[in-house]
């Protein structure tokens, strides 16, 4: 089976609605920052703390790398894995790739109490998702496919998902 792949902000649900999709689809479910922190031995914020971001994204190349020569997956991207294009090209030739939309305020209201953000540890955590999603924003709206996800459960925001991946994977009428 063809993968899925879950592009979104930081709050966005990749993570939640992944594992439902996966469930859904009887595919086995990938959180990539999960994955890293397994092999790595230490958290997200611990790399970035010790070893800087550079370090990370290099780390998470690797993973993507891997992770697109593998079939039957429903992976849940790390925010900024969006950042480098090669990683998106590599995704995109060997999975339904689908960006999940979320606003500043509801990524803050989901992300808030995560301690483990490396990137909303600063003096104003909502101004930094603002500039992150600036940032980030038209990379996320190029995919080929984008679902919203603010102000929706999880359970609803799949349903969707899963409608788009078995359209991709049937193909055309």
């Amino acid at each position: 089976m063809k993968n899925l792949v879950l592009f979104g902000f930081m709050g966005s649900g990749k993570s939640t609605v992944g594992r439902l999709v996966a469930a859904e689809l009887n595919l086995r479910f990938v959180d990539m920052d999960r994955l890293i922190e397994e092999r790595e031995h230490r958290s997200v914020g611990d790399i970035f703390q010790k070893d800087g971001e550079r370090r990370f994204r290099e780390i998470e190349h690797h993973l993507v790398r891997e992770l697109s020569e593998q079939q039957g997956l429903v992976i849940a991207t790390g925010g900024g894995v969006i950042l480098n294009p090669e990683n998106v090209e590599r995704f995109s030739r060997s999975a339904v790739v689908i960006g999940l939309r979320v606003d500043g305020a509801t990524a803050f209201a989901r992300t808030k109490t995560h301690g483990h953000r490396p990137l909303l540890k600063t003096q104003n955590p909502l101004e930094s998702i603002g500039q992150l999603l600036e940032e980030r924003g038209p990379l996320y709206e190029a995919l080929p496919h984008v679902v919203e996800s603010s102000n929706r459960s999880a359970a609803e925001v799949a349903l969707d998902v899963v409608e788009i991946y078995l359209e991709q994977v049937a193909g055309p009428h």
